[in-house]
């Protein structure tokens, strides 16, 4: 029984909690230095602005009670640091009602822009963030289990639309390399022709006439140039 009426306290002791976010759009009409302090929640940060550039910040605050808070703004002076405004505190409402509210701070020497609106933390719900849904840590590890692969998926997507001509152009090269090397081996490795070499320079005949006066014979030898071409003949010619 007591355990059971422990267990029933810690379930009931979240929803007497709230914790939220409040966000600022701040806007100067020169360059500057501006200091947020909150006191209650031990908040303190000091933001560079841009002229009439917006800059986005967010404050959390783990618990909210009251539904109201103060901040301090301070305008310095963005290079030496000096102080260019007085501390001017302001009072901003935690309403989770999902609109933007504007204010103007406006000193002598900046003009300083507020847009502000508040929102609940994951989890939480309610006009001042004050309910805690029981099924957030069902919700959260899906979402963040899922939230990634999908946006994995969708930056391959991306990146494979984007490398679509790369690869295109990829492929041609490597078919024009694959076709430049085959014309090679073709050029290379083909079977070697028989030729056939003809000399059709004229022949120059050469005559030994060989005479012998005893016999009455003349020997006549004719050689060719050529060493295959060997002519021999024999003459008798009759003395009377």
């Amino acid at each position: 029984m007591n355990t059971s009426v422990l267990f029933v306290f810690l379930c009931l002791i979240p929803l007497s909690q709230s914790a939220g976010f409040l966000n600022f759009k701040l806007t100067a009409d020169r360059d500057c230095l501006l200091h947020l302090e909150h006191f209650s929640s031990e908040y303190s940060e000091t933001v560079r602005l841009l002229a009439y550039e917006t800059r986005s910040l967010h404050i959390y605050f783990p618990s909210i009670n009251p539904p109201q808070i103060s901040i301090d703004f301070q305008i310095l002076h963005h290079f030496s640091g000096d102080s260019l405004s007085q501390v001017i505190s302001q009072q901003f409402k935690l309403d989770n009602n999902g609109q933007w509210q504007s204010r103007v701070i406006d000193s002598d020497s900046v003009i300083l822009s507020i847009q502000y609106t508040f929102y609940c933390e994951n989890g939480y719900f309610g006009p001042i963030c004050e309910r805690r849904s029981r099924l957030v840590p069902i919700v959260t590890s899906t979402s963040t289990a899922i939230t990634p692969f999908n946006h994995s998926i969708t930056t391959q997507i991306k990146k494979v639309g984007v490398s679509d001509s790369t690869i295109v152009y990829l492929i041609l090269a490597v078919f024009m390399f694959i076709l430049v090397v085959f014309n090679c081996i073709l050029c290379f490795c083909r079977p070697k022709k028989t030729s056939k070499y003809i000399d059709e320079t004229p022949l120059e005949v050469y005559s030994i006439i060989e005479t012998t006066r005893s016999t009455n014979v003349t020997n006549t030898t004719r050689y060719h140039d050529a060493p295959s071409r060997f002519l021999s003949s024999t003459t008798i010619e009759c003395i009377v």
